[in-house]
């Protein structure tokens, strides 16, 4: 009998295995055939611990699962809807089936997978599983037919073989033996072909100096660059300190503020001081600073080596006569005063 099968992750499983007073049966580990709709397979490789060793790997959709002999109430297939649970199978190839791969070109570059010959087909592989069966109620109109539960161990990494499923895939791949040697045959005179002879320059006869070119254009760009960031840091600094200077100006005519007591008392008696100390420097240097009066290297005769009119300077004599007449008045007026006071200098 076939009926609707349920997954152990179903809700309702669960509660059927709490109830009490209901006839139900469970089986652990029993062989079943499990159908799989194929949609995706491809060729993958192991381990170096395994040589590197080919294997399918193989993804589809459990759809029915047919039960063994002597199941309760006549069962023989659960039937499940699309959409149900993924089952990934990887499927061994024996020593024979891969020295058939061989021979079919299997270290060709163009060998694939005869994904469009075994996809989109339903395959019979055997597994192990679990069920829960749920006895039907006679007395319940309709109530005749058993609710299971199922569970596919390994349904994640399901092991399938030529001895254990009895497909031989290997048989399903096609041969490219042939057509590989004659891929490698022309490419290989392709490839004769185009090395041979000398090969042309790509620039031709003039050699392009890249790297002279890129000199040139960093030369070029960066005085540029840098002339538009600093006139740019210039405007930035300058509107900065203007309105600075401007906040600094609104509160120095703010009352009250002590920018403009700064502004009223301390400000006029440090440009005072300030106007005084410029006045002593420059008296002091009037005093102390001596006339520059430029001499010749070499002493020569006036009337040897015409030296002309601007030979010496203005200042230079004439200078230094009154410098020594205004010594000796500043003198006299020191004596005259320590005379009047009778203090001695």
């Amino acid at each position: 009998m076939r009926t609707a099968g349920l997954t152990m992750a179903d809700v309702w499983a669960e509660r059927v295995l709490n109830l009490r007073g209901v006839e139900t049966q469970r089986f652990e580990r029993i062989p079943a055939t499990v159908g799989v709709l194929v949609d995706t397979i491809e060729l993958a490789h192991h381990g170096q611990d395994q040589k590197y060793r080919p294997y399918l790997h193989v993804i589809g959709e459990m759809r029915t699962i047919a039960l063994p002999e002597r199941m309760p109430h006549g069962l023989t297939e659960l039937t499940y809807p699309v959409g149900s649970e993924q089952i990934d199978v990887f499927y061994e190839f024996d020593d024979a089936q891969l020295v058939h791969l061989a021979q079919k070109g299997y270290f060709q570059t163009g060998f694939r997978v005869p994904d469009g010959r075994v996809t989109g087909v339903e395959w019979e592989l055997p597994a192990e599983i679990d069920a829960v069966v749920l006895a039907p109620d006679p007395g319940v109109d309709g109530g005749q037919l058993p609710v299971v539960f199922a569970h596919v161990h390994r349904r994640g990494d399901l092991p399938a073989s030529l001895e254990t499923s009895g497909y031989d895939l290997a048989a399903y791949f096609d041969d490219f033996s042939r057509s590989g040697a004659e891929v490698a045959r022309v490419t290989g005179e392709r490839a004769a072909t185009t090395r041979s002879g000398e090969l042309d320059s790509l620039f031709g006869e003039d050699v392009y100096d890249v790297e002279s070119v890129r000199e040139d254009r960093e030369a070029v760009a960066a005085p540029t660059a840098v002339d538009e960031f600093d006139g740019r840091k210039r405007e930035i600094e300058d509107a900065i300190e203007a309105e600075r200077a401007a906040f600094q100006a609104g509160l120095a005519a703010e009352e009250g503020t002590p920018e403009h007591l700064y502004a009223q008392q301390v400000a006029p008696s440090l440009d005072e001081s300030a106007e005084d100390e410029k006045d002593s420097d420059r008296e002091m240097a009037r005093w102390t600073a001596p006339s520059l009066v430029r001499k010749p290297a070499v002493e020569a005769d006036p009337g040897d080596v015409d030296f002309g009119d601007e030979a010496f300077s203005a200042t230079g004599p004439s200078s230094l006569e009154r410098r020594k007449a205004e010594v000796v008045a500043r003198a006299a007026e020191l004596e005259h005063a320590s005379s009047e006071d009778g203090r001695e200098y």
